[in-house]
């Protein structure tokens, strides 16, 4: 084997090596970006929660004086202690139990 092709071999087996260290630092890479895209959704969901808790609190049936999210809040605790009434709390059970 000519130096020409043993220096071509080395560095070809150099460039490999590099390959394979970049293609590690790409993979953990992807998993950081996958991990900061999964906490951005999370907040995101966060973030409409606690605006649909504040809407629900300034919106109010029409013909009454309880809002959206008193009605909601007591529905949910009658459906936490099993209690269940009203007919949006039987509605989740119908449909869960389907």
């Amino acid at each position: 084997m000519s130096d020409n092709n043993f220096n071509n071999n080395t560095k070809l087996d150099d460039l490999r090596m590099r390959l394979e260290g970049l293609d590690v630092g790409t993979k953990k890479l992807n998993e950081l970006i996958q991990e900061r895209n999964s906490d951005v959704r999370y907040f995101m969901d966060l973030l409409y929660a606690l605006d649909f808790v504040d809407f629900s609190r300034k919106l109010y049936f029409e013909e009454g004086d309880c809002s959206f999210y008193d009605y909601i809040s007591d529905n949910m605790y009658r459906y936490k202690q099993e209690k269940i009434h009203s007919k949006a709390v039987r509605l989740i059970n119908k449909k869960r139990d389907s």
